[in-house]
């Protein structure tokens, strides 16, 4: 899924990372991995030098420090809490992001929510902030949460059936008929997403 942002991807990148690291949570390699998923498209567009295609989380986070607090000319920003820090990034990029763009930001944060199998209180209160200075409407923001806890759940079952040591014959009809239902959820959530930019 790409999201159409114009040259704040820093900020992105940014609040994304201050987002895993709510409560000061060390993060699991999974949530590392998923994130760097979305990021290197991001970096292949931001840096032309091959020297930053290899980059890793922690190279990353403090990548998009410096970056900020060049622009800022003030790198007393990250000084502050990960709340504090997203509030302000957000506020600094809310008007270069438009549209669709802005749910489909918000999915990703949601997507990664999920990631570690553990939805905080400070992710949710996090994501509503968002929700409301990129004025989303809230039945969006409803529906894409259903999304991720169906899509998670679904994901879950057929890791179980696939790890099982049932014989195949037994359970690759569920299997395919999970496969199934999930392309079925990403097709809805993708329709979720194009008409929200139509709101």
């Amino acid at each position: 899924m790409h999201i159409y942002f114009e040259k704040e991807y820093h900020y992105i990148l940014s609040i994304i990372i201050n987002f895993l690291q709510l409560d000061d949570k060390v993060l699991i390699q999974k949530e590392k991995d998923r994130f760097m998923e979305f990021a290197k498209p991001m970096m292949a567009d931001m840096f032309k030098e091959k020297i930053y295609f290899d980059y890793d989380f922690e190279k990353l986070e403090f990548l998009t420090q410096m970056l900020i607090s060049q622009e800022k000319k003030d790198d007393s920003i990250f000084k502050k809490s990960k709340k504090e820090i997203i509030k302000e990034l957000v506020c600094d990029i809310s008007s270069c992001i438009y549209g669709r763009s802005k749910t489909n930001f918000l999915w990703v944060l949601i997507n990664l929510a999920y990631s570690d199998d553990d939805f905080s209180e400070s992710e949710k209160e996090v994501l509503e902030l968002i929700v409301k200075e990129f004025n989303i409407d809230q039945e969006i923001f409803e529906e894409l949460m259903e999304y991720a806890e169906t899509l998670n759940a679904t994901i879950k079952q057929i890791k179980f059936f696939n790890d099982s040591e049932l014989p195949y014959k037994e359970i690759a009809p569920k299997i395919k008929e999970l496969e199934e239902t999930k392309e079925e959820i990403i097709k809805s959530l993708q329709n979720t997403l194009d008409e929200s930019y139509l709101v």
